[in-house]
């Protein structure tokens, strides 16, 4: 057992040792690398002059040396050395001429954008975009795919965050607690209306909005604030499509359970069915997916409502969840997306209603 011991107390001072020196190594390494690098080049420039004075006698070095100072050729080497350094520099001027440039147009156009999206009244206060919304997102996100350095991208994504301020507020509650209806049908279905604010957020601005959020930083508030109007966009898509097709519909429902205050998007009801409806613009995690599941649980009890889905448009993950969350908690999700119509809106919920055949 002694002899064991002691083999094994050698074997891991042989190991720390290893692993003493491999450490040392990483740390030294190349230190140790650049010293011997220098000291071969200089074994190397040795040799090579030792080599030349063996090939021919100092003396005829140094009347070499003497006739090419004196020579035109030694003249003609300095003005290469002087064109090469002012070729450089006048480059570098360039350079930054350009940069200068570009920094101006870039700049000139951050001012010509923003005076037509924000445009400040006698007041102080901000009046309407003089453009219409799909076409301002779009050129915000050019002017980010063209900025230069991080001022001129925190320029934008102020600029892109105050523009989208207005698209994030909630509806606002009447006196029961719950979001005022609105008439509006889907931006799909809707016809075109010239007289219509350019500031209004529909389908064309949709899209335009999820190019933007491309561009800007994941964790910026220009972000959230894009992802917070592409949600109140979809739930506003999906309130109007319910609308259109036969369903009263509240959003923003605001309950008061005792202590607990419960949310929810919409509240559709048609005849004697009503359904919970929670609109997720995106469902990433499974977990978030049953916590949703949950408070959609909770607010069918508090509305004695039998149904209750969660509208998102169509991604891989709505589809995995779908089928944990219809057995766990009988809650179904319903892909949709306003492309789709409403009708095909309808025909998913009466699925789930019951109302029609699969």
């Amino acid at each position: 057992m002694t002899e064991m011991a002691t083999a094994e107390d050698d074997a891991t001072a042989e190991s720390d040792l290893g692993q003493e020196r491999w450490v040392f190594f990483r740390t030294h390494g190349r230190k140790l690398l650049y010293g011997y690098t220098i000291v071969l080049l200089v074994v190397i420039s040795i040799q090579s002059v030792c080599l030349f004075f063996l090939w021919r006698p100092p003396q005829d070095w140094v009347s070499f040396i003497a006739r090419f100072v004196t020579s035109p050729a030694f003249a003609g080497v300095f003005a290469v050395i002087a064109a090469t350094i002012g070729a450089r520099q006048l480059a570098k001027q360039l350079l930054h001429t350009k940069k200068k440039a570009a920094d101006e147009a870039w700049w000139q156009q951050f001012e010509w954008v923003t005076d037509r999206i924000i445009t400040p009244d006698k007041g102080g206060k901000t009046s309407g975009s003089k453009l219409p919304m799909s076409l301002a997102l779009d050129l915000i996100a050019s002017l980010t795919t063209i900025a230069d350095g991080p001022f001129q991208k925190s320029a934008v994504e102020g600029i892109a965050n105050h523009y989208l301020l207005d698209f994030t507020k909630l509806p606002q509650d009447d006196s029961e607690g719950r979001g005022a209806p609105e008439t509006t049908i889907p931006s799909s279905e809707r016809a075109e209306d010239p007289s219509s604010e350019g500031s209004s957020m529909d389908e064309a601005a949709a899209k335009s909005l999820g190019n933007l959020l491309k561009h800007l930083p994941e964790s910026s508030a220009s972000s959230e604030s894009a992802r917070r109007a592409l949600g109140a966009y979809y739930e506003q898509e999906v309130g109007s499509a319910l609308r259109h097709r036969g369903f009263d519909v509240v959003l923003g429902a605001r309950i008061v359970n005792g202590t607990q205050l419960l949310e929810a998007d919409i509240i559709a009801t048609r005849g004697s069915k009503k359904v919970i409806v929670d609109v997720k613009y995106s469902l990433r995690t499974l977990n978030g997916a049953r916590m949703t599941a949950k408070g959609l649980r909770t607010m069918m009890a508090v509305e004695r409502a039998r149904y209750g889905v969660i509208v998102t448009p169509p991604s891989k993950t709505a589809a995995l969840f779908a089928g944990d969350l219809a057995a766990t908690s009988g809650i179904h999700i319903v892909q949709w997306e306003p492309s789709m119509r409403s009708s095909e809106l309808l025909r998913q919920l009466d699925l789930v209603l019951g109302d029609t055949e699969p």
